[in-house]
């Protein structure tokens, strides 16, 4: 043990000086840097456009994301197919008191994240009618009545007050993903 330690004393010791000697010893680098041929800028954008697009941009890096002063959005964004809440209550009740938005509620499916690892397969949805905001749900976890049964790829199977329902993404969106 003392042998041992000794010796990578001698080598810390070493290696101090040789970073020292580094450090302070000539630098023999005169090297020119390396010189790069101009390439010429390629962009169907016309002229204004660049030059919004670098304005755009400026503004967005000079913005301070991280300010004490942001607040929070004044409404969530609502894709299209979403009832915002001036919708649901402008509806007339129906004649057993409750409202068309009360019997007439679907759930809406916004999105889905498919993984191979099992637990993490997660849809976005809008269950609740008195909530449009959508959220992640897992199979098994519930919301307004309805739980999540399975997630497919373009579909979510949905247990409900009126049965098995089956959600699937619109056939525009297959396209964009």
């Amino acid at each position: 043990m003392g042998r041992a330690y000794d010796v990578m004393r001698v080598v810390a010791i070493a290696a101090f000086l040789v970073g020292i000697a580094f450090l302070f010893g000539p630098s023999g680098t005169d090297v020119a840097p390396l010189a790069l041929p101009e390439l010429p800028v390629v962009s169907s954008a016309p002229p204004d456009a660049r030059a919004h697009a670098d304005s755009l941009a400026e503004d967005i890096i000079l913005y301070n994301l991280f300010s004490a002063a942001r607040t929070a959005p004044s409404g969530r964004y609502r894709g299209p197919g979403f009832a915002t809440q001036d919708d649901v209550s402008g509806m007339s009740p129906t004649p057993g008191g409750e409202s068309m938005a009360a019997t007439s509620f679907t759930p809406t499916l916004v999105g889905t994240a498919v993984s191979e690892r099992p637990g993490e397969t997660r849809a976005l949805l809008v269950l609740d009618r008195d909530d449009q905001t959508p959220r992640l749900y897992a199979v098994g976890e519930s919301a307004g009545g309805y739980r999540v049964v399975s997630i497919e790829a373009r579909s979510v199977e949905l247990a409900g007050p009126r049965g098995r329902v089956v959600l699937r993404l619109p056939q525009d969106m297959e396209d964009n993903s």
